[in-house]
């Protein structure tokens, strides 16, 4: 390592602390010094404990320090990336735990197992090529043939199972985040962890959910919730009748008192998404149907899922379309809740953890935790989708071979 003398690094300090935010040799160079040369002097200023690194090792181009000690915690936590100890934990090299096989495991079983190993081994994989700033969207599927039967064409069904693992890769790496920079929020719930052991464990669970519902489906599957296209209806609902006023807020074909109205009822949505901001959306759209189809289409999606879901199902019936719109009952989306709780004992324990996490996150009064536990949901929802597409367009092409 390059030698400095005090002067060089007094000099540095003196020249950089007052910069703001991450600070790369660009900005902390003095001289002829190389840029491995100025990681080294960056290192120094950090042992010191006079700036803080971006928890990248000192050889790496990437290496930057910062002089806001007072903004450490935020500025970490808002990195693009786990902490160094989450990817050298010994518990990922446990994933799907061993402990699910016994001298009992059957054939069937230990396929399967291996099967959520090699998906777990690509995940991991995705984890440090994000870690190391490098593209996750690019990995060779593998698919172990002999554990799944493959019921539609080979190069279909690899790419549909190489997007939906994508996608959760997402999911795990917004999930993490939210998790990290809401900790505050969360760590006294969770006493005996930091935000990095829950994440690893809350990955360990997933696998070992998996691994038992696939070995035990016909004991487990009265106690599965299917999610059809009805419950993602449902689901996205809210984010739908936000898409709408966003339109209707800027239809120039509306006349500016309507249109400064449905900006009014967006911002509104924006301040309560939970509460009357969502009711008072609700009951302005309803209205909006009556002379919108977009908006028309959307309530009757939302209505034809409403078999499932409690109060109001359980009580009106089968009530005409015409009654939904015009019934004192229906004003409030609120009435509108779904007939299973995600903290009942039947639904899985890791579902009631998270569901747990996330009502925490969002209740939050940090902007910062609100925005990466939506990021998360926003992650979510996107397998939902993946997967009504596919259930649609296998159903389909199901159909297509009937008719042929």
């Amino acid at each position: 390592m390059f030698d400095f003398t005090e002067k060089q690094i007094n000099d540095c300090i003196k020249r950089c602390r007052n910069k703001k935010g991450w600070l790369n040799t660009k900005y902390v160079r003095s001289g002829n010094m190389t840029s491995l040369e100025t990681r080294q002097l960056m290192k120094i200023i950090v042992i010191r404990e006079l700036a803080f690194s971006n928890q990248v090792a000192f050889q790496d181009e990437r290496y930057q320090i910062c002089f806001e000690l007072d903004k450490k915690d935020i500025m970490i936590e808002d990195l693009d990336r786990f902490d160094d100890l989450v990817l050298i934990h010994p518990a990922l090299t446990d994933i799907p735990s061993k402990s699910l096989l016994s001298n009992e495991t059957t054939l069937f079983e230990l396929k399967h197992w291996n099967v959520l190993k090699c998906e777990w081994l690509e995940i991991y994989e995705a984890f440090c090529k994000y870690q190391n700033g490098q593209s996750i969207e690019n990995f060779q599927y593998f698919h172990p043939i002999y554990a799944i039967p493959i019921t539609t064409s080979d190069e279909r069904y690899l790419k549909d199972q190489k997007q939906h693992i994508l996608i959760k890769i997402y999911v795990f790496i917004k999930m993490y985040k939210a998790i990290k920079i809401g900790w505050k929020e969360i760590g006294s719930i969770y006493a005996e962890d930091t935000h990095n052991t829950l994440f690893i464990k809350i990955i360990s669970e997933h696998y070992r959910e998996r691994f038992i519902r696939r070995t035990n489906l016909v004991k487990l599957q009265e106690k599965q919730i299917i999610h059809s296209n009805k419950t993602v209806m449902l689901k996205k609902f809210p984010g739908i009748m936000k898409e709408h006023l966003e339109r209707l807020s800027n239809d120039k074909s509306l006349d500016n008192a309507d249109r400064e109205f449905y900006k009014f009822t967006l911002e509104n949505y924006n301040r309560e998404p939970h509460s009357q901001g969502l009711e008072k959306a609700f009951a302005v759209l309803k209205k909006v149907a009556l002379k919108d189809s977009q908006v028309l289409q959307s309530m009757q999606d939302f209505y034809e899922a409403l078999p499932i879901v409690g109060k109001f199902s359980k009580q009106s019936g089968n009530k005409p379309l015409d009654n939904f719109f015009n019934s004192i009952e229906c004003d409030g989306i609120g009435n509108f809740s779904p007939n299973y709780d995600l903290m009942s004992n039947d639904v899985p324990m890791l579902d009631r953890v998270l569901h747990q996490i996330r009502e925490v996150l969002r209740a939050s009064s940090d902007p910062r935790v609100i925005a990466a536990v939506s990021d998360w949901v926003e992650a979510e929802s996107k397998i939902l989708d993946f997967d009504v597409r596919i259930s649609r367009r296998n159903a389909q092409k199901s159909k297509k071979d009937v008719d042929r």
